[in-house]
């Protein structure tokens, strides 16, 4: 399995890919990491998307519009470690076949706790 991780390095790769995770990503196959800094133009994405299986991404991902999909003739699983993916995907992608997957369950209580934090501290009556 051909895998392409675009999150770069730093505190967000950092957080949502320790270490543990690193091994077990790089034991399921053939596995590209986004060594930059920052993420990948559309451009850079379209090319590296080339020949992958499987993509895993963060925020700030390019948008996997047609052009971005151009070689993407193997991806068969975007997993996306936001909640919503509507900033990246496209109908194209969906049209495509390919399998999206996000965190949006894993976020969802924990976003739902806050926001009634929020409304009770701002709460002042």
């Amino acid at each position: 399995m051909k895998i392409l991780v675009t999150i770069p390095e730093g505190i967000v790769k950092n957080t949502f890919i320790p270490k543990e995770v690193v091994q077990i990503i790089d034991s399921l196959g053939d596995v590209e990491w986004n060594n930059t800094t920052r993420q990948f133009s559309e451009d850079e994405l379209k090319d590296k998307l080339e020949g992958k299986d499987v993509c895993i991404s963060g925020w700030s991902t390019s948008r996997f519009t047609k052009n971005v999909l151009e070689k993407a003739k193997s991806l068969k699983i975007l997993a996306h470690t936001g909640g919503s993916v509507a900033p990246i995907v496209s109908d194209y992608l969906y049209d495509s076949g390919v399998k999206v997957l996000s965190g949006n369950l894993y976020y969802a209580e924990s976003v739902a706790e806050g926001v009634i934090a929020y409304i009770l501290a701002a709460d002042t009556a």
